[in-house]
């Protein structure tokens, strides 16, 4: 008699059948949810995407056989969506293509606490009503990414919706998180009426109409808020100057040519300067180099010189060096210089300089890129960090601790503006964004660098993410990027001016300085928290529920 470790059931011909359908369906659903996100122009097509999805998982008894579809399908539509993310069409650094290539298999985990919690409720407290609380699943897992130390929340439900303008504007009210319940919401109204469309023609148009409200009046939200317009005739206006000077990230980090990058750059703000700016921009890490450092003086004094002859103001992406001693109080995830017995971080920061002022405002980046910018874990388990390192570099920055408002005066002297800023990814943080805007922001800034990955969809998405962003915080929201996407967004998400990918050029336009605060920007934890709540409710009645069956049994 054979033994064998892992029994294998034989399935008979229709339950073969049965499984191949289920794939075609759950493929069908990641395709749907890829075609709903940027730069594909068919958003509408999120609100029907999880309905295969929903038909296979109701129709599946176990918790491990619901967990195996819903890996199948989100595994799809990572790869389908997220294809860009290890820079594999340009296959300059092996280690960012290992971490793409793990991105794939890591980013579909989290899917499974929203299927997990929607078996638990299922199982142990309702049946019928599991459906219509999984739309609080789904939220609660993109919340819970986001905390993570592997985070990488690029496909959030909401994210895909910013295309569909006049949907979106209500995320001034509800967030992206709304949103999210929302589009989800609105699939769950569409199973609904897909399952009754022959057997109960009532519950079909119940199901139906339900559905489509929750499209409909967003967006007729949306179209009264956009013929509005902004209440700001009395808001004072600033205009801005971005330079993109398209340098090659690879070859900029691997040969260290920062004198002829300052010369450029400084060149290309004197350009600018004919159109009188009061802020002028850089991209992220627009000088490899720690620039606070001693051996960078004649970089540093180039710049202080331009900064000190004109009255401009100047927000720019650098690498920051900061440097302690026994006994200062130090970041807990500071590094050890052994042989010195020094102390000392690296941040992928954003420095803020101004005319008449030597001081440099600083703020470092506080959510990094998992495998590309830092290791997740590593420092819990220190070895990662020696087997993963980024080619260029960058695989080791320090986490920020804070966000930073940046004050600056206009270039008259007659009056100061207040500035948020963001690098790079970060801009995929609702929450992070809107905790700047509650802090005083009067407009938003991303500084970044999307020349990684060729011009594939990763860099669309990320710009058109900001548009969201804009909407939520009623904020003008400006990109700087070193070699295209940069622009203008306007509060309602729409995009004013824009670059081109890959052009070394100059952009300017103006911004209003915007005080008044969303009622998303005050209660930005609202959706959040009614997750967590019902996350809550189905553990403890999962584990009353099993207990009352051992009790019974």
């Amino acid at each position: 008699m054979k033994f064998k470790l892992f029994k294998k059931s034989e399935l008979s011909v229709e339950q073969k059948e049965k499984r191949k359908r289920e794939r075609y369906l759950l493929i069908m659903s990641a395709i749907f949810l890829a075609l709903g996100f940027p730069p594909s122009p068919f958003p509408l097509t999120l609100f029907v995407a999880l309905v295969p999805y929903l038909i296979v998982i109701s129709e599946r008894k176990t918790l491990a056989e619901i967990n195996k579809a819903t890996f199948l399908m989100t595994f799809t539509f990572s790869v389908l969506s997220l294809y860009w993310v290890g820079a594999f069409t340009l296959a300059k650094d092996p280690f960012l293509m290992i971490g793409g290539f793990l991105l794939f298999f890591i980013n579909p985990v989290p899917f499974l606490i929203a299927s997990s919690l929607y078996y638990f409720w299922r199982k142990y407290i309702s049946s019928k009503t599991a459906l219509f609380v999984f739309p609080l699943f789904w939220l609660l897992y993109e919340y819970l990414y986001t905390i993570t130390d592997w985070s990488f929340p690029w496909l959030q439900m909401h994210n895909g919706m910013v295309k569909f303008t006049y949907f979106i504007q209500i995320a001034d009210t509800i967030g992206g998180w709304g949103l999210t319940i929302l589009i989800v919401g609105t699939n769950v109204a569409f199973y609904y009426a897909f399952i009754n469309y022959y057997s109960n023609r009532r519950k079909f148009l119940a199901s139906l109409s339900i559905g489509l409200l929750m499209i409909l009046l967003p967006t007729i939200y949306g179209l009264i808020v956009i013929s509005k317009g902004l209440d700001s005739e009395k808001s004072k206006t600033i205009k801005i100057g971005l330079v993109q000077p398209n340098i090659d990230p690879y070859d900029k980090w691997a040969e260290l040519d920062y004198i002829k990058t300052v010369k450029m750059l400084l060149s290309s703000s004197r350009t600018l300067l004919q159109e009188k700016p009061d802020l002028i921009l850089w991209p992220e890490t627009a000088l490899p180099i720690y620039y606070k450092s001693i051996g960078y003086s004649d970089a540093r004094d180039s710049l202080q010189s331009f900064i000190n002859t004109y009255p401009v103001s100047l927000i720019t992406g650098m690498p920051d060096f900061r440097e302690y001693f026994e006994g200062d109080i130090m970041p807990p995830d500071v590094k050890v210089r052994k042989d010195m017995k020094r102390y000392y971080a690296t941040y992928n920061a954003v420095y803020g300089m101004t005319n008449g002022s030597p001081d440099i405002q600083t703020y470092g980046k506080m959510k990094l890129v998992p495998f590309g910018e830092r290791v997740p874990f590593v420092d819990e388990i220190p070895i990662l960090g020696d087997w993963i390192k980024w080619g260029v570099g960058l695989s080791g920055w320090n986490v920020g601790r804070d966000t930073t408002i940046f004050k600056f005066a206009n270039s008259n002297k007659t009056d100061s503006f207040k500035v948020g800023a963001v690098v790079c990814y970060e801009s995929i943080y609702t929450g992070l964004v809107t905790s700047i805007a509650s802090k005083g922001a009067q407009f938003l800034v991303v500084v970044t660098n999307d020349s990684w990955y060729g011009n594939t969809s990763g860099p669309y998405q990320h710009r058109d993410f900001g548009r969201l962003r804009a909407v939520e915080t009623r904020r003008y929201f400006v990109r700087c990027a070193n070699g295209g996407i940069s622009c203008f967004i306007n509060p309602f998400g729409q995009i004013e001016k824009q670059t081109a990918m890959y052009e070394s050029t100059l952009l300017s336009g103006e911004v209003k300085l915007l005080d008044e605060q969303t009622f998303y920007s005050k209660h930005p934890m609202l959706f959040p928290y009614i997750a967590i709540f019902a996350g809550l409710v189905c553990l403890i009645g999962a584990v009353i529920g099993k207990f009352k069956k051992r009790t019974t049994s």
